[in-house]
């Protein structure tokens, strides 16, 4: 099973609740457009004029759920969600969209607009989603490696105390819950910092937002990927952020989160977000073996462990 298979079975079974935006990396993803059968070809030559704004990847047949060619196995019936109205010419556009949606099976429904959907998505990416993440990321990171401390330990305090503990505890439940289960130097900073930083940024958000509504972004994204050399200089600018310090210590960490076969997850420890790890009882046991720890992660290593991490006694596989 590949994984956008795996995806879509785990949205249709209600594991999976919120956007795709993040899954299935490596793979395409697409927005769905369903028109009437009078209208449908015009739309078709209008993609076909405009490949870049619209790439057309797969036109389905009337009453065919299934995109045989894109995405084999995928039923728009389970997996299409949101929705918006554009004209409302009888005064029951929003009641009849709502009506096909639940018709064809879409458990979960939210109205919006064309110019509201646009506008979110374009801030949202430039913003929290993104361009804003990405940024706070390397100034953070700028400054402890500016104050002595090492690549690996300033990634970790960037990077993976976000992406593997903290932001899964507001997923779970909201970001007062994941204040609520840090620990309280965690708790008393973010709370007292939290209003410096919404007034450092609140005014580029505005900017940002400016900028969307006006069509000021999609110019620029229309002329940028309208360029005879973009795929060149995407490229350039995707190396030099994997080439960037930062990235290159991610990319040293990241093999340290594949523990052995014979270590299994325990519990999660919520007070301090982090996972713990025992051996199993098959694991062999032999002077010298590797010792498994307790710590988010895991850590393979001879005792004594580092500071901080304490050994839970059962040796593990090389």
């Amino acid at each position: 099973m590949t994984e956008p298979e795996r995806i879509r079975r785990a949205i249709r079974a209600g594991e999976i609740t919120g956007t795709s935006r993040g899954l299935a990396l490596g793979f395409v993803q697409c927005n769905l457009v369903i028109l009437p059968r009078d209208f449908a070809y015009d739309f078709l030559v209008y993609c076909q004029r405009n490949p870049r704004a619209c790439p057309l990847l797969e036109v389905g047949d009337p009453g065919d759920p299934e995109p045989r060619l894109l995405a084999p196995s995928a039923d728009i019936r389970t997996d299409v969600a949101r929705y918006a109205v554009w004209q409302d010419a009888t005064g029951r556009a929003e009641e009849r969209c709502l009506a096909v949606g639940i018709g064809i099976g879409s458990g979960y429904l939210f109205p919006t607009t064309f110019e509201h959907e646009t506008n979110s998505d374009l801030v949202g990416e430039r913003g929290v989603l993104m361009g804003c993440l990405a940024g706070v990321m390397e100034a953070q990171y700028e400054v402890l490696r500016a104050h002595g401390h090492t690549p690996s330990e300033a990634f970790n305090e960037t990077v993976e105390e976000l992406t593997q503990s903290l932001i899964r505890l507001v997923d779970e439940n909201g970001m007062d819950w994941m204040y609520s289960n840090c620990s309280a130097t965690a708790q008393r900073g973010a709370l007292d910092w939290k209003p410096k930083f919404k007034k450092a940024v609140l005014p580029v958000f505005k900017e940002l937002y400016q900028r969307v509504a006006s069509g000021k972004e999609a110019e620029r994204v229309i002329k940028a990927c309208g360029a005879p050399n973009y795929q060149e200089q995407l490229a350039r600018e995707l190396a030099a952020i994997r080439n960037s310090e930062m990235w290159r210590a991610g990319a040293a960490t990241w093999p340290s989160r594949r523990l052995p076969p014979c270590c299994r997850p325990l519990s999660t420890r919520r007070g301090c977000c982090s996972w713990i790890w025992r051996a199993s009882p098959s694991a062999p046991s032999s002077p010298g073996s590797p010792m498994c720890c307790c710590t988010r992660r895991g850590w393979r290593g001879t005792s004594p462990p580092p500071p901080g991490r304490r050994p839970c006694g059962s040796p593990i596989r090389s």
